[in-house]
This record gives structure tokens, sequence and C-alpha cells, in this order.
């Protein structure tokens, strides 16, 4: 089970499922504050999923949280609507792709 941010972002390829993301291309940014934090992104097309540290040129969403708030949701210990709703986690673009974004896994 990852245990930071970092931990998740390398086990994304592995659990990536293309076919539950058809055709779908983005490439999203997420930008976690705390002593786990950092910048990351997600890259999905062409039936990959692709994850590396720092930021991206033009991406359709920048996700903003915590360290903690992201293990949380990524734990399923924090609602997601919850949390954007309540501020916690800051959508800037397109909030549909970060929707749909945990449906492409399959997570632990």
């Amino acid at each position: 089970m990852p245990k930071t941010p970092d931990d998740v972002f390398n086990a994304m390829p592995e659990a990536f499922k293309p076919e539950k993301a058809g055709s779908v291309e983005m490439v999203l940014q997420f930008d976690l504050s705390g002593d786990h934090g950092g910048n990351w992104v997600v890259e999905i097309g062409n039936g990959e999923c692709k994850t590396r540290s720092g930021t991206a040129n033009k991406p359709v969403t920048k996700i903003h949280t915590s360290d903690a708030d992201f293990m949380a949701l990524f734990n399923r210990d924090l609602n997601a609507v919850a949390a954007y709703m309540s501020g916690r986690v800051r959508v800037e673009g397109d909030v549909v792709a970060i929707m749909n974004l945990l449906s492409f896994f399959e997570l632990p």
C-alpha cells in the first residue's frame, strides 16, 4: 500500500487500465503542499499512463491539495466531492477530467 504521494504516482502506470480510459487523452498537474508534497504530472493517452515529477506546460486540469488530503482521497478516507466543496481540494480547468481519473485505475 502506498504511503506517500510519490509512491502513488510511481504505482499509477502499472495500475492503469487502458480499456477503462478508452481514447481519452489528458495531462493533469498535481500541486501538493506539505512535508511529502511536490509537483507531479500524469499523462494519459495512446493506451498508456505516464507519471513524472515536475510541471506540465498545458495541463487540462491542475489539482491543488495537501499531501495528507491527497493520501486520504487515495485511501478513500476522504470523499472527493466533499473535499472539493469544502475547499480542501482546488481544481483549475476541466473538473470532469479529474472526476473520471480514478475510474481508469485498479487501485488496491
